[in-house]
């Protein structure tokens, strides 16, 4: 195959990677290299097989990489660990006493579309986004060929227990997307993003809208908050604890990468200009889905950061206007797919309930209903590892008043190096085994059972 050949396999990859078609991106970048398109497509490959969890694939194809493009080795290095640590996270929760954590979809929020990014609206209520076929409006998302966005909500009695789902009030949603929202402590006031509109004469650029509780328990008719031009795409807003700050993710030019995370004051008369989060947690990739736990830990997700492969979960401290302590929050919350939108549930569990924490998060990964699902999880005490039982002991030797007569008082004691220890249970006639020492050493070490007393006799040459 021609040089043409091999730039138009590597197309077809990226092609099949923009619409998240990852396995078939995979067979085409193999392709591209196979017709020698070059290094970028090696590249290519790797991050296809670590979004796929195929992670010791994935570290070969980075180490492929390294050898046509040395000088980077520091980022794919980075790449590298990140691969690493996955396939760490991943086996500690195989072994029954590292395990802490169970993922399960939530089938009752989950359809054969997209559902995301819930929140709490008061205590007995959630509201996620959500493109299943009865949303608004008869048109079809140009982009992902579905139903467009709406925000839906959904009663809740207990952690993970959800029922009556019905669309949000018709003054929120629209026929084109409208999602991702957040309320303040008493869910009397709601930021949520739109994008679209019937105005075929204007780009339909994503905002961030703001509606309020009326008397009557409906919500107001929602009005745009003036964050930037109206060039940009925003979304995914979420107040602090206390409501006086607003945390949104926009694309705007002058941020780090892709989107980065902003926040704005609130002020009597509205909001101050928006600042960026800074670059603790703002990367060249992307950074979206912020949200506040009841701790005051903030989440949100990233590609820009060491992850497991697509968005990851991350924590982070926010204090004094800016971030810290920024840790991924590993298998089995990330994933190799997109994993976004936490929510953290402190209601109060049932006496007796073994559990530290319970959430809910979103995720593209397999298995689901959809495009994108609502997880639960629940993090649990890990399972006490049984005691190890050591039996050690030093061979020592008497020395006489006497040397000659070992009938005559003893005086002291002496190491002999290199004897040997003969260990049974007492009473039987069970050898558990003769264990020579080093030359440099009279002491012995091994793991037994439980229970038996043992005997133990030593000899040594000379």
């Amino acid at each position: 195959p021609s040089t043409d050949h091999a730039a138009i396999a590597f197309k077809i990859a990226q092609s099949y990677k923009f619409t998240n078609n990852i396995p078939a991106a995979e067979k085409w970048f193999e392709t591209a290299i196979e017709w020698e398109y070059g290094s970028e497509a090696i590249l290519e490959l790797a991050r296809m097989l670590k979004i796929q969890e195929k992670y010791t694939e994935a570290i070969q194809q980075f180490n492929n990489y390294l050898k046509e493009e040395p000088y980077r080795r520091p980022e794919i290095n980075v790449e590298i660990n990140a691969c690493e640590n996955a396939l760490s996270w991943m086996k500690a929760q195989q072994d029954e006493y590292e395990k802490d954590m169970i993922v399960i979809p939530v089938t009752a929020l989950n359809s054969g579309a997209a559902d995301f990014q819930p929140a709490f609206r008061g205590e007995g209520q959630i509201v996620f986004t959500s493109s299943r076929s009865s949303a608004m409006g008869d048109a079809k998302d140009s982009w992902t060929g579905g139903q467009y966005f709406d925000l839906f909500t959904a009663n809740t009695s207990y952690p993970g227990k959800f029922s009556t789902i019905e669309p949000l009030d018709l003054a929120v949603n629209t026929p084109y997307n409208d999602g991702s929202a957040a309320f303040n402590a008493d869910a009397s006031e709601m930021f949520f993003t739109r994008c679209g509109t019937d105005n075929r004469k204007v780009d339909d650029y994503c905002g961030i809208f703001y509606s309020y509780r009326q008397p009557d328990d409906s919500w107001s008719e929602p009005v745009e908050l003036p964050f930037f031009e109206d060039s940009l795409n925003l979304g995914s807003p979420c107040l602090s604890p206390d409501g006086q700050l607003l945390f949104f993710v926009a694309t705007e030019e002058n941020g780090y990468g892709g989107s980065d995370i902003y926040f704005s004051q609130r002020l009597f008369d509205g909001w101050s200009e928006p600042e960026n989060a800074g670059s603790n947690i703002n990367t060249a990739g992307n950074e979206a889905f912020p949200s506040f736990g009841p701790d005051g830990t903030f989440y949100f997700s990233s590609d820009g950061l060491p992850g497991m492969g697509g968005l990851d979960i991350f924590s982070a401290k926010w204090s004094n206007k800016q971030f810290s302590r920024v840790n991924n929050m590993e298998y089995p919350i990330n994933s190799g797919a997109d994993d976004f939108g936490i929510l953290i549930d402190d209601r109060p569990l049932r006496s007796g309930e073994d559990t530290l924490a319970i959430g809910y998060f979103s995720s593209s990964r397999k298995g689901g209903a959809g495009n994108d699902d609502i997880y639960m999880f629940i993090k649990t005490p890990k399972k006490p590892r049984p005691p190890v039982f050591i039996l050690a002991g030093n061979i020592q030797q008497k020395t006489y008043e006497d040397p000659e007569d070992v009938t005559s008082p003893p005086v002291d004691t002496i190491v002999l190096p290199g004897s040997v220890a003969v260990i049974g249970i007492e009473g039987e006639l069970q050898l558990l085994g003769k264990y020579p020492l080093k030359e440099d050493t009279s002491t012995f070490r091994l793991q037994v059972d439980k229970g038996p007393a043992f005997k133990i006799t030593a000899s040594a040459e000379g």
